[in-house]
């Protein structure tokens, strides 16, 4: 036959044909319950990598292939070899990454299904391990909508203790990350029927966004703000009066981009004006305040025509 140079988008498309998307889903499944000694292909030196590398670009290539891959549960699977070796978040990550980006409109409901098959036990696994901690933060926050919230808020169950491992993580950012997630689920009146339970996370919340200095960090900013509906979630959070000051706090550290941040003017205006009825503190207001100037001095330092900051 001839050789195969593979040089465009067409291999590309290649790695996405049923019986490689097939091929890749049994090689996942053989490095993760196999025997290292057995001579599969994928249990070979850098067998990982190399698995985890074509396994992005299937992920990549169509939405079929990435539909068959989610059904033959990728996440769970990926998230088993890093339980086993913590090293494998690298390689894991590569095709993770992918999920992440290609869905981003849906990534609740993959995640929802993911932790309702037993995810939430893996978490909890990972979540002990301080090189995992934050990569599961931001899974999280980039999913944290109902569906995938209501797993965590069960009173003393397994999505409450992941939350408070991030919250006491090592990595200040991890740290920060999980407050957000645990005031999500206050703002979601997850805690209402339970008032001491709205305290005691309230208080976690505090405690944690009280040293927000990590949130300076332009990776953070870019977690934190960067996909349209986490912007839509941290609006909802603006919206309760106890945790207003604590997230507008957070923000004027991290400084998002002028331009993330204009999404959300109409909510920081509302808190300068105490509109809905919530009365907010000075402080507070000039929190808001501080954010609306940074959103108005890029509009003023954009040249006519140009919009003020990508991304």
């Amino acid at each position: 036959g001839k050789l195969v140079e593979p040089k465009d988008k067409d291999d590309v498309f290649r790695l996405g044909h049923p019986a490689v998307v097939e091929l890749l889903a049994e090689g996942l499944r053989e490095l993760r319950q196999g025997d290292p000694a057995g001579g599969h292909w994928v249990q070979q030196q850098a067998g990982r990598t190399t698995l985890c590398q074509l396994l992005g670009g299937a992920l990549a290539s169509s939405e079929t292939a990435r539909s068959r891959l989610l059904e033959s549960d990728v996440v769970a699977h990926l998230l088993a070899l890093v339980e086993r070796d913590e090293a494998a978040l690298d390689d894991a990550r590569v095709a993770l990454n992918v999920i992440v980006a290609r869905e981003a409109d849906r990534l609740d409901v993959i995640i929802s299904a993911f932790l309702r098959r037993g995810g939430l036990s893996q978490l909890a696994v990972l979540v002990q391990r301080e090189r995992c901690q934050e990569f599961v933060a931001k899974l999280l926050w980039l999913s944290w909508e109902s569906s995938v919230r209501m797993q965590f808020a069960a009173a003393g169950g397994q999505g409450l203790r992941i939350l408070q491992a991030l919250l006491r993580s090592t990595t200040p950012t991890c740290g920060l990350l999980g407050a957000v997630l645990l005031a999500g689920l206050v703002a979601s009146g997850d805690f209402d029927n339970e008032p001491s339970h709205r305290v005691e996370a309230i208080r976690l919340v505090r405690e944690s966004l009280s040293h927000p200095d990590a949130a300076s960090d332009p990776q953070f900013a870019k977690t934190l703000c960067g996909a349209n509906s986490a912007l839509v979630r941290l609006a909802g959070l603006l919206e309760d009066a106890e945790l207003a000051p604590l997230v507008l706090g957070l923000l004027c550290i991290a400084k998002p981009q002028p331009a993330k941040l204009s999404r959300i003017s109409g909510n920081l205006a509302a808190i300068m004006s105490d509109k809905g009825g919530v009365s907010h503190s000075e402080d507070t207001k000039a929190r808001a305040a501080e954010l609306l100037l940074h959103v108005q001095s890029a509009a003023v330092d954009a040249p006519s025509g140009a919009s003020a900051g990508g991304g």
